[in-house]
């Protein structure tokens, strides 16, 4: 497993800056928290890659990376696109931006609250939460070996139907 530690903050400002203010774009919080958690989902099953060094945890609304929301919950619900972080830029590998684009091109059609409900129905998740409501608070580390799991049961499936 290759260790990228890439601040996920800058994985942030990739997608934020990917999105077309002129065209109307709009990109949230929590859609940028699920964003993460697919790139450290499918880098881990893609590209044999951790992307973040944090663990995810399993909070009300889906995945979070305690660091992130800390940064940006001052912006609540507010579009993002329009925000400047850090100006630093990724050094990745071909096939490790590749993952970045492929999350991207996969679920930024998707609303913030259509991807927190994706991921309230798939184990990694699930798992974390221990069979408590959705709406209990937790901090549970999601399982990585949880992810690993289900998303190379999942790319199996997607790659046996085409």
């Amino acid at each position: 497993m290759k260790e990228l530690n890439i601040g996920p903050l800058l994985v942030a400002k990739y997608f934020i800056n990917k999105c077309d203010a002129s065209a109307g774009d709009s990109i949230t919080h929590l859609k940028i928290q699920k964003l993460l958690y697919y790139v450290q989902s499918w880098g881990l099953v893609l590209a044999n890659s951790r992307f973040f060094n944090e663990k995810f945890q399993a909070w009300t609304h889906g995945p979070v990376l305690p660091s992130v929301y800390h940064e940006l919950k001052k912006y609540k619900f507010n579009n993002l696109v329009t925000v400047s972080l850090s100006d630093d830029s990724i050094k990745l590998e071909p096939h490790e931006f590749d993952v970045l684009d492929q999350v991207w091109d996969s679920y930024s059609e998707l609303s913030a609250k259509h991807l927190e409900n994706l991921t309230h129905i798939e184990d990694p998740w699930l798992k974390a939460r221990g069979g408590i409501s959705a709406e209990a608070s937790c901090t549970n580390e999601i399982d990585e070996n949880i992810i690993i799991s289900f998303y190379t049961e999942k790319y199996r499936i997607a790659e046996a139907t085409h």
